[in-house]
């Protein structure tokens, strides 16, 4: 009798081993990040603990009807001291219930063995919490006698002569089985609970560092050499592919990059595998969107478990690329700019000086051609200098106009009428062989800008469309108002926020090329021929935009044509005032009193002459401290102080209102042959001054005078 319980028992024990081993599975293998919560997988554990012990009851030894032997006290007891006080309880109360169901002389015991080994199980819980993580063999085999000694107390529950007997059938059995199966049983759930816990920490590690890589844009590679290529997850995010549709090997890593990149990268993968330990390899990727993108890798040959393979890591860098594109091309803007601007300043310094020549070229040519009777041979060759003076002054105003120190008279004006009222004009320009069209926007584009410029930009844009098509096609002007969007304007901080006016000029041309576009707008930078172009144009019509608030762009490619956009801020209407045509004056004499200061001396005699000739009393200085000690020694105010603008050390803006604050001069005309600061900005001239642009011929100069001297005193003011 006694061996047959002990294989039942042994066979009960068993399947509670392989029952518990399939369960610890399902209870500690939860996914990391799970959503079930700790008392629904506690409730879980209770159910499926009760639904074990039932299992073991339905299989027992029957030793006599209503009194049976199994393994639940085993369970119990074992789920006390590894799972708590919750799936104990409840496994108590299933398990107790179904013993109660079941009935017979034994079901007190029965029930006794249930609740005092799982009440065991969960004090050595509380007296001992290290053991289920710690184990060890002689703790738990004490573990599992103090279980056997609740079953054989709970079996003196039953009658006295009955308790006997059973105990002498049951007693040997039980101590053999008990405690060797609760220390088994725990033993397992240790390991697996360890097991599980480091698979745990393990997926833990590889959600951390898979969130890490994609953070940080680095992916890892594992190259089993000639085998197997093994990708992280961030790799398939780095090359836009996924991996289910593709598989990672050298050539289709090699296939998506981009081809100036992949022979670089076949000798970079070929001195890794030779152990050379090569330097990081940035090369670009395409992805499948067509985008591009910068990566950079690094690898070495590595050693181990008697196989070498290549490791390393793939950073994505494209944002440090970008950066440093826009940082080169920043840089090279800001170079251009500071060249243009130095180039500038030379065009306008050489243009000061040279206007000044200019002004007394004209004047004695003048006089010369004067002074020769008609008929006389002689008269042309006057004419052909003035002639000659007038090309160089353009030239000059060419160049001013480039550094943006051409004075210059904005007002507001619609560039459709503009373009429209020129249109006959570009035609003869352009000649027959070339198409022009005009596409102009249906609403006025107003602009605050000099009418002359913006008739030279025009001209400037069409001569320049027309030589880059010598045999012929079409020219397409076309006028619009737009709404920039923010990426616009983040480009051009220079414009004005606000609409715009857009003029396009495209032709059907030649084109450029991207060296050619890179200085087109550069002074004296032409493709044309010796002698036909000063080079000047372009430069002449950056100036021109630049000077009137505006920002210019060129879109051009070999054999495709050229577009030029020019931006302009749009202007509101403006109130228009009928200009009265003045009377010419009856003589251009005059008697008053003149302060003349110039401190360029061949211009000073010219003007004196050109003063007395007509009339007026002359004062001459040099400079602006001459000129104070002049009016001094004269003792009285001057009708009229002229001044040039720019001069050394005391500037004539200085001047002028030194004079006035003095009241020692009632009018002020400045002349330069270009401007500063000193009484415009950026070449736009301050309301109420009086200004005569150099060259001037003597006429010129003497219109000028009777204008200041017989208008208001308020338009020419210091």
């Amino acid at each position: 009798m006694g061996t047959h319980l002990l294989i039942n028992l042994v066979y009960n024990a068993s399947l509670l081993l392989v029952m518990v081993a399939l369960y610890s599975g399902i209870r500690f293998n939860v996914p990391f990040g799970s959503s079930l919560p700790a008392r629904g997988r506690d409730a879980l554990t209770g159910l499926m603990v009760g639904l074990m012990g039932i299992a073991l009851m339905a299989s027992p030894w029957m030793l006599r009807p209503g009194i049976f032997f199994d393994a639940r006290g085993i369970l119990l007891g074992v789920a006390g001291l590894f799972f708590g006080f919750i799936p104990t309880a409840l496994a108590v109360a299933i398990a107790g219930g179904y013993r109660v169901i079941v009935d017979g002389p034994g079901a007190l015991p029965g029930l006794a063995v249930i609740v005092g080994c799982a009440g065991c199980g969960l004090a050595w819980r509380r007296l001992r919490p290290r053991l289920i993580v710690e184990g060890g063999l002689v703790e738990l085999y004490f573990f599992g006698v103090t279980l056997l000694l609740v079953q054989l107390a709970a079996l003196l529950l039953l009658p006295w002569p009955v308790a006997l007997e059973v105990l002498r059938k049951a007693a040997l059995p039980l101590t053999i089985i008990f405690p060797s199966g609760a220390m088994l049983l725990s033993v397992l759930l240790i390991h697996q609970r360890a097991s599980l816990r480091n698979e745990e920490e393990l997926r833990e590690k590889e959600f951390f560092l898979s969130e890490s890589q994609r953070l940080a844009h680095i992916g890892s590679w594992l190259y089993k050499m000639q085998k197997a290529l093994i990708w992280s997850d961030e790799m398939y995010r780095l090359y836009g592919v996924s991996p289910e549709t593709f598989t990672p090997t050298v050539d289709s890593l090699v296939q998506v990059m981009h081809p100036e990149g992949r022979l670089s990268m076949k000798t970079w993968i070929a001195d890794c595998a030779a152990g050379k330990d090569p330097e990081p390899l940035e090369y670009r990727v395409i992805m499948p969107d067509g985008k591009v993108r910068f990566l950079v890798g690094s690898g070495k040959l590595v050693s181990g478990e008697g196989e070498t393979y290549m490791a390393g890591t793939v950073r994505d860098i494209t944002e440090r690329k970008l950066a440093e594109e826009e940082k080169a091309k920043t840089a090279a803007q800001l170079l251009q700019s500071q060249k243009m601007e130095a180039v500038g300043r030379l065009a306008g310094g050489v243009a000061h000086d040279f206007n000044n020549i200019l002004t007394a070229i004209q004047y004695y040519g003048g006089v010369l051609a004067k002074s020769y009777p008609p008929g006389d041979p002689r008269v042309a060759d006057a004419q052909e200098v003035l002639a000659a003076s007038e090309r160089a002054a353009a030239l000059t105003r060419q160049l001013l106009t480039f550094s943006r120190r051409q004075v210059i008279m904005p007002q507001v004006l619609d560039l459709n009428k503009t373009i429209t009222d020129m249109v006959k004009m570009l035609k003869g320009l352009i000649g027959d062989d070339i198409r022009l069209e005009t596409r102009l926007f249906g609403a006025p584009c107003l602009v605050m800008a000099d009418s002359g410029q913006m008739e030279q930009l025009v001209m400037n844009l069409t001569v320049n469309a027309r030589d880059a098509m010598p045999r012929g096609g079409t020219i397409t002007i076309e006028s619009e108002i737009i709404s920039p969007e923010a990426g616009f304007a983040a480009a051009h901080p220079e414009l004005k926020p606000g609409q715009l006016v857009k003029l396009t000029a495209r032709d059907t041309g030649h084109g450029m090329t991207p060296e050619v576009r890179s200085h087109i707008f550069e002074p004296f930078f032409t493709t044309k021929p010796v002698g036909r172009g000063t080079g000047l144009g372009l430069s002449t019509i950056l100036g021109i935009v630049k000077q009137s608030g505006g920002e210019i762009e060129v879109e051009s490619e070999p054999e495709k044509g050229t577009a030029f956009f020019v931006y302009l801020p749009l202007s509101a209407p403006a109130q228009q005032q009928a200009e009265k045509a003045g009377a010419k004056p009856a003589s251009l004499s005059g008697t008053e009193t003149v302060l003349l200061v110039e401190d360029d001396r061949m211009l000073r005699r010219l003007g004196e002459r050109l003063l007395r000739e007509n009339g007026y009393t002359v004062l001459a200085a040099a400079d602006g401290a001459d000129a104070l000690q002049a009016l001094e020694r004269h003792a009285r105010p001057v009708d009229l102080l002229i001044t040039d603008v720019v001069m050394p050390g005391m500037n004539g803006r200085e001047l002028g209102l030194e004079v006035a604050r003095r009241g020692l001069a009632a009018r002020t005309l400045y002349m330069s042959g270009y401007t500063d600061e000193a009484i415009a900005k950026h070449g736009v001239l301050e309301p109420d001054l009086a200004f005569i642009y150099k060259p001037f011929t003597a006429d010129a100069l003497a219109l000028k005078l009777r204008e200041v001297l017989d208008g208001p005193a308020d338009q020419a003011r210091a």
